[in-house]
């Protein structure tokens, strides 16, 4: 499950606004992107623990590290895709 999430929000990510201006998702606030974001990351974490506490029947401080790195590397590499 935290893959099809991965690909879905670099799918978004690549995407432009003008892109996905059409929904329910088209309600314009400020700090829209920075609560989508918030929400799409927070999911990916949630998952990724998860998946790693089923497997192991436990996560650790470098687990939660390694989750939390995974993370944050890939908003700053969609941040440098998107320019």
């Amino acid at each position: 499950m935290p893959t099809l999430w991965i690909i879905i929000i670099i799918y978004l990510s690549t995407k432009s606004g003008s892109e996905l201006s059409d929904g329910w998702w088209s309600i314009e606030f400020e700090g829209k992107d920075k609560l989508g974001h918030l929400i799409m990351y927070t999911v990916l974490t949630y998952l990724l623990l998860n998946a790693v506490s089923f497997k192991t029947k436990h996560s650790n401080k470098k687990t939660l590290f390694f989750i939390l790195s995974f993370g944050i590397l890939l908003g700053i590499l969609m941040e440098g895709i998107q320019g």
